[in-house]
């Protein structure tokens, strides 16, 4: 998933030479935490509410009203603004930018293009609307969570499954991380399943894998079939308790 196809465009900037009080109206009107600076087309630097506030008086209240006016319209962006800001290339990967957001703790990133040249804003809201996108999250149909053997066709088995019950896939999500060795854990979202149907496909997916939760959104009803923390603990994997876990 490329950045330019989620980015936030046009972005919301200020110039190096306008006043810290434009900068502050700025992110109070549109609910942001940080502005892209903008010389020339060109990306000069970063400001954020964490710049504003380290530069704002430490006791406002020994301030008059008309004196901390008079500060904040008289302090530039580029005395304020971070240079040389974290950014993400326009054609650079959503997992890229995650990456850099979590390692630098920050929210957003300056997407770029060609020689500095701002082409949107990336930020852990967009992220996160593409996460939901890619789980094909709508509220409803159901999601199973799975332990499987990380060996050729497993995937393919379970995915066989839904399709013998009339299911559709909405999404596959798999991964190795925080798995025993040999091991991936499986999410499947899938649509088209009648409730008749429902427990036939849990029963089926229990022989291909270890299902651990089955969550059926459109009747609000969440099940525990095994924990997988405790699978990993114990090295048992496989569920033959059926410990439900529903809320209503």
């Amino acid at each position: 998933m490329l950045v330019k196809d989620w980015m936030t465009k046009p972005a919301i900037t200020v110039g190096p030479d306008e006043s810290m009080s434009t900068a502050i109206g700025l992110l109070e009107k549109h609910r942001i935490r940080s502005l892209p600076v903008v010389k020339d087309d060109r990306l000069a630097g970063i400001i954020t509410d964490r710049h504003l506030l380290r530069a704002s008086p430490s006791d406002a209240t020994a301030l008059a009203v008309h004196e901390l006016k008079y500060l904040l319209a008289h302090e530039t962006v580029k005395n304020l603004m971070q240079v040389d800001p974290v950014v993400i290339p326009f054609d650079g990967t959503l997992d890229e930018a995650a990456y850099l957001l979590l390692d630098h703790r920050i929210s957003s990133l300056p997407v770029v293009a060609g020689h500095y040249e701002l082409v949107g804003v990336l930020t852990l809201t967009d992220i996160l609307r593409a996460f939901i996108s890619l789980t094909s999250y709508s509220g409803r149909g159901l999601q199973f969570g799975m332990l499987l053997e990380d060996k050729p066709g497993a995937v393919a088995d379970a995915v066989n499954d839904v399709r013998l019950m009339g299911g559709r896939i909405a999404s596959i999500l798999s991964t190795t991380d925080r798995t025993p060795v040999g091991f991936r854990r499986l999410y499947l979202r899938v649509y088209g399943i009648t409730s008749q149907k429902k427990a036939e496909l849990k029963q089926r997916m229990l022989k291909t894998g270890n299902v651990y939760y089955l969550i059926d959104q459109e009747q609000n009803q969440r099940e525990l079939i095994s924990s997988a923390n405790a699978m990993m603990a114990t090295g048992s994997f496989n569920a033959k308790e059926d410990t439900p876990c529903r809320h209503q």
